[in-house]
């Protein structure tokens, strides 16, 4: 039995409020995903959207010299009898931003699946390993990909 997946566009809302001329304050990004995941393997218990924003105006993750400057979350939704049908919201903390080294940002969104059987993760896909028969959904989801200025 194939899975189906219908995942269509999302909406992005943000509000920052800028403090001066090249800082803004802490905001959140939200990510409104609507997700319909059907006939799903008995073997999936949840789902998993993970989002994460990078741009040159976030703090560095860390203190090397090419830390990534990005922020992230991820959202595990149940699944309940072989699917998943609602909107999942992934809210993003933004803690800070220096607008004066970008104000361009850009973003990701994956969707990925729980598998008790495997007690793993996985991506769906219309053609997963043999070993991974549980993640196969029709068509391969894809990931939610973009970019937005601050």
């Amino acid at each position: 039995m194939t899975a189906r997946i219908r995942c269509a566009a999302f909406t992005l809302l943000s509000t920052l409020a800028l403090t001066t001329a090249s800082f803004a304050q802490s905001s959140d990004v939200t990510f409104a995903v609507p997700v319909n995941l059907t006939k799903l393997s008995s073997s999936i218990s949840k789902i998993t959207i993970f989002c994460t924003i990078d741009s040159a105006a976030l703090p560095p993750r860390g203190t090397a010299q090419n830390a990534p400057h990005l922020v992230q979350n991820q959202v595990d939704v149940p699944v309940s009898g072989g699917q998943v049908v609602t909107t999942v919201n992934v809210v993003v903390a933004v803690a800070s931003l220096d607008l004066s080294k970008g104000t361009s940002a850009t973003y990701a969104c994956k969707l990925s699946g729980y598998s008790d059987r495997l007690k793993n993760y996985g991506l769906f896909s219309d053609n997963p390993p043999s070993t991974q028969a549980e993640f196969k959904v029709s068509p391969t989801p894809a990931d939610l990909n973009g970019s937005f200025n601050w």
